[in-house]
């Protein structure tokens, strides 16, 4: 299938053949008089294929795919900056429409095209830097994440939240900032406790017919744990239903994992328990019991009459599982509980009583000499219940 390019119009750069007229930059490069001039560099004005660079990354995150559906693409020309603040400082849309611009506070982390930014340092609205865009527009911005609503099984690009929406932008002359109207009021990061990393999209639309009116898509902060039906979003339906007034000029995005502050946010400001989400992995299916096996030689592994041998890695009689643990795998885990507590009150006491007797302790268990009449098979066990391992962890913090 065909992209189709539904962006501002971009000319791929073609193979620079610049160095073939500055044959005079080898010679300085090799007597170490060459001087880079460093601004250039790193500006994004002079470097022309970053947008092209964008957007193979974005492809390869499935940004496209995400918001809009195959085979939707554009290519981000216009750059803009989005930086986080520390959290303890609150930039946003001000009283006078204006958004917070506070230069005695350095930014904690920007968004670039992928990086990992924490759930607590965007906990904040960032602030937004428009000075490279061309100044004769008015400018939307969306903030999405396609990944965090949990539950549905279909494929279309309209499962996503929104988590901010902004509209007719323009850049401040006098500072770094953005005037503007809030839409959709800025809610934080959320990546659900066991869901990995989530996506949250900046993308950047072009008003090709001055200001527009988007209250019909205007929301509230959201409370109470039906978070998906008052931030249910689709980017695809919102750009078809602006795709003459708008159109995609800028994308930027991060990466972010659950930490302490997204159950914060639930308990604080949602009011309702945050959604967890484990893997329970099934018990393990023994094959049916069978007589216990017997090897056959000294230097061959037991197996299982089924043929699964007991222990794959260790060889020879003495090293092999004992036919006690064989038999243990197969006993109810209540039953084999219960010996264990019994066992414990009758050699080590009760714990709960501090007039009961207690066994003696000793500070290197594994020391003690075995008992002479003890059986071959116990041995091991003896020494797991001094070390408290295997079946006989449950005894830890007892003493004996």
């Amino acid at each position: 299938m065909e992209p189709l390019d539904i962006g501002l119009p971009y000319v791929f750069p073609k193979e620079s053949t610049a160095f073939l007229k500055r044959l005079d930059l080898e010679p300085q490069a090799r007597k170490r008089t060459l001087q880079v001039p460093l601004d250039v560099i790193h500006s994004p004005s002079e470097d022309n294929e970053a947008p092209v660079r964008l957007l193979n990354i974005a492809q390869h995150y499935g940004i496209f795919n995400s918001l809009f559906g195959p085979p939707h693409i554009f290519v981000p020309v216009v750059n803009f900056e989005v930086e986080y603040l520390k959290p303890d400082d609150k930039p946003g849309i001000s009283d006078e429409g204006k958004c917070n611009d506070d230069k005695s506070t350095t930014y904690v982390q920007p968004v670039f095209s992928g990086n990992l930014i924490s759930a607590n340092i965007a906990m904040n609205p960032p602030l937004i830097n428009l000075s490279t865009a061309p100044n004769n527009f008015y400018w939307t911005l969306l903030m999405t994440c396609p990944d965090e609503p949990i539950g549905s099984d279909s494929c279309e690009p309209s499962n996503e939240y929104i988590h901010w929406m902004m509209t007719n932008l323009q850049s401040i002359p006098e500072g770094v900032g953005v005037i503007g109207d809030e839409i959709i009021p800025y809610m934080p990061p959320i990546p659900y406790q066991g869901t990995g990393y989530h996506r949250y999209i900046f993308v950047l639309y072009r008003q090709d017919r001055g200001k527009i009116d988007l209250n019909q898509w205007r929301k509230g902060n959201p409370s109470g744990c039906d978070v998906q039906s008052q931030r249910g979003f689709s980017t695809l339906e919102f750009y078809r239903s602006l795709e003459d007034e708008i159109t995609p000029a800028g994308l930027a995005f991060f990466q972010s994992i659950w930490d302490e502050s997204v159950r914060s946010y639930f308990r604080h400001k949602l009011d309702s328990p945050e959604p967890v989400f484990e893997i329970q992995f099934p018990d393990a299916r023994l094959p049916p019991q069978q007589k216990f096996p017997v090897a056959d030689t000294w230097t061959k592994p037991r197996r299982h009459p089924h043929g699964i041998p007991l222990i794959r890695e260790r060889y020879g009689v003495h090293s092999d599982v004992s036919f006690d643990v064989y038999l243990d795998r197969y006993r109810d885990r209540k039953e084999l509980y219960e010996e264990i507590v019994h066992e414990r009150l009758s050699n080590e006491g009760n714990p709960l009583d501090p007039e009961e007797p207690r066994r003696k302790i000793y500070e290197y268990p594994a020391a003690v000499p075995i008992p002479p009449k003890m059986p071959s098979w116990w041995v091991k066990q003896e020494m797991q219940r001094r070390l408290r391992r295997g079946r006989w962890r449950e005894l830890n913090g007892h003493d004996g």
